[in-house]
């Protein structure tokens, strides 16, 4: 507590706790939310072909989230979606799907960071999930 009574943060309480890169932006991981930027180098040419807007964030409280996928299409590279409730639905399209509000395209090679986020995003939300339980439910059925 400091002198007029308020809680103290922490100095780093508000930096990310994971970053990982794409070339269509970066995803950033924080203890409450997710935040997608997209400031990569698709964003900007889809912005010279006048297909969307520039740099637009996303930002998706944890408790929100419902799943995280990474899709590999044949022939555009490897996206990832983070599907919340009031989320737009993915259409079949790679491209469209790809350049959603709530999805990011990956690396051409390296995925390696954001493979990392990914899988602990999964296990945050299914935290939030476990903790959303009722007492002495045991994840079998309805409670």
């Amino acid at each position: 507590m400091d002198a007029q009574g308020q809680p103290v943060r922490p100095e780093h309480a508000d930096e990310p706790i994971r970053v990982a890169r794409g070339v269509g932006g970066r995803i950033e991981l924080y203890h409450d939310r997710v935040r997608i930027v997209r400031d990569g180098l698709v964003n900007y040419l889809l912005v010279l072909m006048g297909g969307q807007l520039g740099q637009v964030d996303t930002v998706i409280a944890m408790e929100k989230i419902s799943t995280v996928d990474i899709t590999s299409p044949i022939v555009w590279n490897d996206y990832i979606t983070i599907a919340f409730p009031g989320s737009p639905p993915q259409v079949g399209r790679p491209i469209v799907d790809a350049t959603a509000e709530n999805a990011l395209f990956c690396n051409f090679l390296d995925n390696r960071r954001i493979h990392d986020l990914v899988r602990l995003l999964r296990l945050r939300v299914a935290g939030n999930r476990i903790d959303a339980q009722p007492a002495g439910h045991q994840g079998r059925g309805p409670p």
